[in-house]
């Protein structure tokens, strides 16, 4: 039966024959006989016997390193960061922000416009015709959120309200040297507000504020917020 077959290997023998089944040529041994990798099924007629040992060669992989500037999280880190994130868009939404998300490439014209282009990835395709003139880049990824958001308001102009009160939680990506407390991929968690015209100054204080209460129910130390004259 199925359960005196899985009794009757250990974990590691197990996932050695699951990959040794995988495989789309081969021979599997089972019981002294060998038997035609001819599918992905394994014919359980008979029981492996208890303490029968498996002799099945798996080669050996490659380490892989991480790549400095570009953090993956464990299920557990994950977890939290998703906590996180949740805590800090529903505080956005009881001010009254509305959530927007914006295409991961800009135009490099549009993501230059400031003269900013020490820090944008291009894309490029890996095998490029190479009888065809070389021209600057087309696009590139964003390196923040404002850039995207200012180009998102003028293109949408006539189909949203202002004051717009928005936000955006999306990967922002920058080619710069990593650091401690820097990285060339992350998660910006962004708010504006945006008048068409002068807006009142009562919305400085709606976001100062806003960030006090965010912060002050995030997994961090307290923090203090200062606010310039300008």
């Amino acid at each position: 039966s199925v359960a005196q077959f899985l009794t009757a290997v250990n974990s590691n023998e197990l996932l050695a024959l699951i990959y040794a089944m995988g495989k789309r040529s081969g021979r599997c041994r089972q019981q002294g006989r060998t038997v035609p990798r001819r599918s992905n099924k394994l014919h359980l007629g008979h029981a492996v016997p208890a303490r029968t040992p498996l002799h099945i060669s798996i080669p050996t992989m490659s380490k892989f390193a991480p790549i400095s500037g570009f953090p993956e999280w464990l299920p557990e880190q994950r977890l939290l960061e998703q906590q996180c994130m949740d805590t800090i868009r529903r505080q956005y939404e009881l001010y009254g922000f509305a959530n927007i998300e914006t295409r991961s490439v800009e135009p490099t014209q549009v993501l230059s416009g400031n003269g900013d282009d020490k820090e944008i990835y291009v894309l490029a395709r890996l095998h490029e015709d190479p009888n065809a003139p070389k021209a600057p880049p087309e696009f590139g990824l964003r390196f923040d959120l404002t850039v995207p958001t200012a180009r998102y308001v003028q293109q949408f102009k006539g189909q949203l309200s202002f004051p717009f009160k928005r936000y955006q939680m999306q990967k922002v990506w920058r080619g710069e040297r990593p650091q401690e407390g820097r990285y060339r991929e992350f998660t910006q968690c962004d708010i504006d507000v945006i008048g068409d015209g002068a807006l009142p100054s009562f919305y400085d204080a709606e976001v100062v504020r806003l960030m006090a209460v965010v912060t002050s129910q995030l997994p961090i130390p307290p923090i203090t917020l200062r606010v310039n004259k300008r």
